[in-house]
């Protein structure tokens, strides 16, 4: 390494202390790493250990995940999370056996019916800041 080559420093066991607790906190709920924060491979091969899952907005994320892990099963560990899906990045999921994506709105829906249409699909909400005291409808008609 030279001396001007860039480089980091990080405590990966506290991944695994923040996957532990959250583990412990919130048993039935499985988090899905963000691999668009820190694709590190070590990072990536932390999470696959314990049982996390990935939150993949691109082809390069879903390579990532799966150089570290090739055996990982991408239709319950892996979400396609790009809220604008290409079809072809859709299909390169698709083949891969990524069996659950996003999507927030009826284009993307129409999208994904047609192109995938056995996919499952986690719905985005968008929801209003409500404080404390009120209710607060929005009318998009």
């Amino acid at each position: 390494m030279d001396n001007e080559d860039p480089f980091y420093i990080a405590d990966v066991s506290y991944c695994a202390k923040q996957y532990l607790k959250w583990a412990h906190n919130l048993p039935r709920v499985k988090p899905f790493y963000a691999v668009k924060t820190n694709g590190n491979d070590f990072i990536i091969k932390i999470i696959e250990k314990m049982g996390g899952g990935f939150d993949c907005a691109s082809i390069d994320e879903l390579d990532a995940v799966l150089s570290v892990s090739p055996d990982i099963d991408c239709s319950k560990r892996i979400i396609y999370s790009h809220p604008c899906k290409q079809i072809s990045h859709m299909i390169y999921f698709k083949d891969r056996g990524v069996q659950l994506t996003v999507a927030d709105n009826d284009n993307e829906l129409v999208k994904i019916k047609h192109y995938w249409p056995n996919v499952k699909i986690l719905i985005r909400l968008k929801a209003t800041h409500v404080g404390i005291n009120e209710i607060v409808y929005e009318n998009n008609a």
